[in-house]
């Protein structure tokens, strides 16, 4: 397997049951009034060992993971270097009329947790996944910190 091409650039709310975001590094993060951005190297697919090999290897991308209309954020974390994200759950619901579902929104990571409330989220793959055997890129291999809105198919004005 030498090339491994993403379903698609931009991800959403719609796509929540099929992602996944075990393992994921959180290189920086970023707030303001209403959003929540992630600086994060999204594992598209686990490679399981080869015959004789011990480890697995990763198809990666660095990506902008964006919570919309954020409410209620609140941070407990004690990380030892960059936080990992073990898991994401969406619960409870509501709707607020004419207006969009809101949920609450829990980041549960190796040495804390981050829950906000949200409308919901897109994740933008920053460029082609590539073949890794780790779950995150050195900083100098993914460009440093981005939040950048873009995918390999923008264009740059």
């Amino acid at each position: 397997m030498n090339e491994y091409a993403p379903e698609k650039w931009i991800w959403t709310e719609a796509d929540f049951e099929q992602m996944g975001w075990h393992d994921v590094v959180i290189h920086a993060s970023a707030f303001n009034a209403c959003t929540l951005s992630l600086d994060i190297d999204y594992m598209f697919r686990w490679v399981d060992p080869a015959p004789g090999e011990t480890y697995y290897r990763f198809w990666l991308s660095p990506a902008t993971l964006v919570f919309d209309n954020i409410s209620g954020l609140r941070l407990d974390l004690e990380p030892h270097g960059a936080p990992i994200i073990m898991g994401v759950t969406r619960s409870e619901p509501v709707t607020i009329p004419d207006h969009a579902t809101t949920w609450k929104w829990l980041l549960d990571c190796l040495d804390g947790e981050i829950s906000f409330r949200a409308t919901g989220y897109r994740q933008f793959t920053r460029r082609p996944p590539v073949l890794a055997m780790t779950q995150s890129f050195p900083t100098t291999e993914r460009g440093g910190v981005s939040f950048a809105h873009v995918t390999p198919e923008s264009t740059v004005p």
